[in-house]
């Protein structure tokens, strides 16, 4: 399993009908200073219906900060979703601590979506041109 280690596979996430490039994402925000997300917060924006192999987890580096994407939940409504570091923030929960985050805007985000008609109905929910939300 060795030759797995030298191939690079690129990081994409699913939610919902939503494809994300991951790896996009973080070449979006490289250099950007996280913030700061206590326990609770992690907890909060992992979604528990993702499957993460917990032995994995507990050898993830905690000091690789999150991906949350912002992302449209309702009209008006705007909110964030983990798109990258299932496996750290397994860990941090299982050891009750904080992590760093770097957060994608809502632009940025629809940047991010593989799907083009994906974008349109992301900007449909919240009922806004993308130009109008950093």
């Amino acid at each position: 399993m060795n030759w797995l280690k030298k191939i690079a596979m690129p990081e994409y996430f699913q939610y919902l009908s939503y494809g994300f490039d991951a790896d996009k994402g973080n070449a979006i925000v490289e250099g950007r200073e996280p913030v700061q997300m206590s326990p609770e917060d992690v907890q909060a924006v992992r979604f528990g219906m993702i499957r993460v192999d917990t032995e994995h987890a507990m050898m993830a580096d905690l000091s690789k900060p999150l991906l949350l994407a912002t992302v449209a939940f309702a009209p008006g409504q705007l909110g964030v979703i983990l798109i990258d570091g299932y496996h750290w923030a397994t860990r941090a929960i299982q050891e009750g601590v904080g992590m760093l985050a770097r957060v994608l805007t809502f632009k940025e985000t629809l940047s991010c979506i593989i799907d083009p008609s994906m974008v349109a109905e992301m900007q449909k929910i919240y009922g806004s041109d993308s130009e109008e939300v950093g």
